[in-house]
């Protein structure tokens, strides 16, 4: 049977008629495209190649093939629309054609909200937004790049501004749905947060950080965030600028350490001391053992990371035995498994274990996983 190959046109629209404004991405059996806003510089994504779509929302995509089933995948530029994900056989009616897709409005609870922060003149500044009551970080940007928060959920916030010369941090806000709340911060001087870190043996701990707590998710070691996060010298003396004035906990940790919690009251224009903090060897163990045989020119890795952090690459090793045994892992914290299996054939298999917890009470654990379990692509 002979298939005919052409051109697929597009049109993106939002219910209310209005062109579609985002990105886009189109998946098929042999093709990956993405597709570009209208006066977005080109060039790709991920190193797909790209299609610029046009003002009026429309793109023709190229070699499609009559019976293929493609995905589409758009991500609304508009707070209050849903974003699009749709699959179709494309069919010889479609080609040399236009297809129209709509992106539908979201339920009016559901429309997202913004916080925009206006009144600092400080170039240096950070924002960051966490959620309440959790505290966990919502959005993070710094002044000079904008001034006005991504979209988040209707909810209760609160606002810290840290910079050279601002530290304020805000009440909780109430966000409506859709609303976009403005806040002005108030003139005022920011504190700071002074430790040294040592070991067990009174050594300086080099690199390691200081963390207010709400940065719960960050990775270690990692690349110092301005008034966020910073880093030990060589005598193990951090100094954290740009602090609000009030009482806030701090997370203190070193590569292969525990970490510790301390709480500091910090005041306007001055230094709080943590004075000298000691952090004892850190004694949780992960042990991962493999079922299954790998074949000349076969490679799994696994990799043990911390949820919603960047993967450390120091966690990630190439599995030559039966077993490895991830140690030197801090209690009280959760962990995640990545597996990868890079076949000779040239397919790749993942297989995740989540959730994973240590505790002081079970520092230890034990997972054993079946290459007949990986999913390949």
């Amino acid at each position: 049977m002979l298939l005919r190959v052409g051109l697929l046109g597009l049109k993106l629209t939002y219910e209310d008629g209005l062109p579609f404004v985002g990105g886009v991405s189109v998946y098929g059996p042999r093709y990956a495209w993405e597709i570009e806003p209208a006066r977005h510089p080109a060039g790709g994504m991920g190193g797909r190649p790209s299609l610029r779509m046009g003002d009026d929302g429309s793109v023709t995509i190229p070699g499609m093939v009559e019976g293929d089933t493609i995905a589409v995948h758009a991500l609304s530029g508009r707070d209050g629309f849903v974003g699009l994900s749709e699959r179709f056989e494309v069919l010889a009616s479609d080609l040399d054609a236009v297809r129209t897709l709509v992106l539908n409005r979201m339920a009016a609870t559901r429309v997202p909200g913004r916080i925009r922060v206006t009144g600092i003149d400080d170039e240096t500044a950070w924002v960051e937004i966490t959620d309440q009551p959790w505290a966990n970080p919502a959005d993070a940007f710094a002044i000079a790049e904008r001034s006005e928060s991504g979209k988040l959920r209707a909810g209760t916030y609160c606002v810290r501004v840290s910079g050279n010369t601002v530290g304020w941090l805000s009440q909780p806000i109430e966000l409506a749905p859709g609303e976009t709340r403005e806040l002005v911060v108030p003139k005022s001087s920011p504190g700071l947060v002074r430790a040294q870190v040592v070991d067990k043996d009174g050594s300086p701990v080099p690199g390691s950080t200081l963390i207010p707590l709400s940065r719960r998710h960050s990775s270690f070691p990692a690349q110092a965030v301005p008034f966020h996060e910073a880093v030990a010298d060589e005598q193990g003396i951090v100094i954290l600028g740009g602090q609000p004035a009030g009482s806030r906990e701090y997370r203190i940790e070193g590569p292969g350490l525990q970490f510790r919690v301390e709480t500091a009251v910090v005041k306007e224009a001055a230094t709080t001391e943590l004075g000298r903090i000691v952090l004892s060897p850190a004694d949780g163990q992960v042990w991962v053992s493999v079922d299954g045989t790998l074949m000349d020119g076969e490679v799994l890795e696994v990799e043990l990371a911390m949820p919603f952090a960047t993967l450390s690459p120091r966690n990630r090793v190439e599995m030559v035995l039966e077993t490895h045994v991830f140690r030197a892992l801090c209690v009280d914290r959760w962990y995640l498994l990545h597996f990868v299996h890079r076949r000779a054939d040239g397919k790749r298999g993942q297989f995740i274990v989540n959730s994973i917890e240590l505790t002081r009470a079970k520092s230890l654990q034990e997972f054993r996983i079946k290459l007949a379990d990986f999913r390949y692509e």
